[in-house]
C-alpha cells in the first residue's frame, strides 16, 4: 500500500503534535515494511528531515507556508503525481476526499473556544471546514472520539491512543540544575495556559500541604494561548514553594518523573492527555482531573481530584496516605506497560484507513 502522509511538523511544529507525528510514521515505517510510505515538509525543511527521518521513505517538499492550505491544494496534487492509494493529513483535510482521511489531534477549539485566541480560532475554524472532504477521521482518545461524532455524525471517527515517546523511554535520566538541592518535589508538566489549570493546581497542593518550601511544586513548561491567571500564586513563587524550571531536556524530564513524590495534572480539557501517561510509565503516583478523557487515559490508576471545588479537592489530596500514593505510582507503571504502545496506535491507523476502502468508491 502506498501511503503519503502529511509531516508538515516533521522539523517545526507544536512539540507534542510533531513528536506523535514522527512516531506514527517512524512505526509504520518499521511494522509495515511492505507500505511504501512518502512524507509530505515544507520545502526549506527539506534538508533538514533527510537527515533524521527513516530509511526507505520518500520525501516531497510543498510550497504554501500554510498548514491548512497546503494539506488542501498540494498534498492532492503530490498523491495523484505518485498514485498513492491512502492520505494521511493531520487536523486539516484536503480536497480531494476519495482517498484522504485525517488524524485530527482534539475538536477543544469548539467545545471551549474561551481557551484559544481570536487568531488560534478563526485559523482552526479550517479545520471543520475540511473535515467534510474526509472519508473518515482518526483521533488519539475514546473520548475525543465520541466528541467528534457528536459534532461530526456523518463521518466515520475512530481512535488510535498514544504511546510514551521513544526518546523518553530510552534515554538515561540526569538530574537537572533546578532540583540538585531538593529531596522531594511536586512536578507537573505543561503549557501554562488557563486551559491546564495551572493557578487551580497550586492553590489545592497548597491548601492540602501538598507542597510546601521544603517540598515544592516544579513546573515544566512555557506559557502559550490565554495566560492562566498566576497573580493569586505569586507568594508561593517568592517562598520557593512553586518553581518554574522552563524548558527541560530530555533526559531531566525523565529524571523529574522517576524522583517526583507525584504528578499533578488538573487539566480542564485534553484530546488525550499524556504527560500523565509518561508519569506513570516512570512509576510516578498520577493525580488528574476527575474528566472523562483523564479517567480514559488514565485507565483508573490514578487519584482523581474534582474541578472547581477547592476545598474538596484539597481535602481528597489530605487524606491520601504515603502508602496509597506508592501503590498509585506501581499500578500506573504496571498498567502503561500493556496499554500504550506506539505499534498499537499505527495498527489501529491502519485498520481504519484500510476497512473503510468501500467508501472511496462512493
Amino acid at each position: 500500500m502506498r501511503v503519503l502522509f502529511d509531516a508538515n511538523w516533521w522539523v517545526e511544529g507544536p512539540v507534542s503534535n510533531r513528536q506523535v507525528l514522527r512516531e506514527i510514521v517512524t512505526a509504520w515505517n518499521a511494522d509495515f515494511p511492505g507500505d511504501e510510505i512518502h512524507i509530505t515538509v515544507p520545502r526549506k525543511d527539506m534538508k533538514a528531515t533527510s537527515v533524521c527521518m527513516p530509511s526507505g521513505i520518500h520525501l516531497h517538499g510543498t510550497i504554501f507556508s500554510q498548514h491548512a492550505l497546503s494539506c488542501f491544494f498540494e498534498i492532492p496534487l503530490i498523491a495523484r503525481r505518485i498514485d498513492a492509494e491512502k492520505i494521511l493529513t493531520q487536523n486539516f483535510a484536503t480536497a480531494w476526499g476519495r482517498r484522504s482521511y485525517v488524524f485530527l489531534h482534539d475538536r477543544l477549539f469548539e467545545s471551549n473556544p474561551e481557551w484559544f485566541t481570536r487568531m488560534e480560532l478563526m485559523y482552526f475554524k479550517l479545520m471543520t471546514l475540511f473535515l467534510r472532504r474526509s472519508i473518515a477521521v482518526v483521533t488519539s482518545s475514546e473520548n475525543e472520539a465520541a466528541a467528534i461524532r457528536k459534532i461530526q455524525p456523518d463521518r466515520i471517527v475512530s481512535s488510535s491512543g498514544l504511546a510514551i515517546p521513544t526518546n523518553l523511554e530510552e534515554v538515561r535520566p540526569s538530574r537537572p540544575n533546578s532540583a540538585q538541592s531538593l529531596k522531594q518535589f511536586v512536578l507537573t508538566v505543561g503549557r501554562l495556559n488557563v486551559r491546564k489549570n495551572l493557578s487551580y493546581s497550586i492553590q489545592v497542593a497548597h491548601m492540602s500541604g501538598f507542597i510546601s518550601p521544603d517540598r515544592p511544586m516544579l513546573i515544566v513548561g512555557e506559557r502559550e494561548g490565554r495566560g492562566d491567571d498566576l497573580s493569586l500564586i505569586q507568594p508561593l513563587v517568592e517562598s520557593g514553594e512553586v518553581v518554574f524550571t522552563g524548558f527541560v531536556a530530555t533526559d531531566e524530564l525523565a529524571w523529574l518523573y522517576l524522583n517526583a513524590r507525584a504528578f499533578m495534572f488538573l487539566s480542564r480539557g485534553e484530546g488525550f492527555g499524556l504527560p500523565p501517561v509518561e508519569a506513570m510509565n516512570f512509576g510516578c503516583p498520577v493525580i488528574v482531573s476527575d474528566i472523562d478523557v483523564m479517567r480514559e487515559v488514565t485507565g483508573g490508576k490514578a487519584i482523581y481530584l474534582p474541578l472547581d471545588a477547592l476545598d474538596e479537592a484539597a481535602d481528597i489530596l489530605t487524606r491520601i496516605t504515603p502508602a496509597e500514593l506508592s501503590k498509585v505510582g506501581r499500578d500506573g507503571r504496571a498498567s502503561t506497560s500493556t496499554r500504550y504502545s506506539w505499534s498499537n496506535s499505527v495498527r489501529r491507523i491502519r485498520e481504519a484507513m484500510t476497512t473503510d476502502s468501500d467508501l472511496e468508491r462512493l
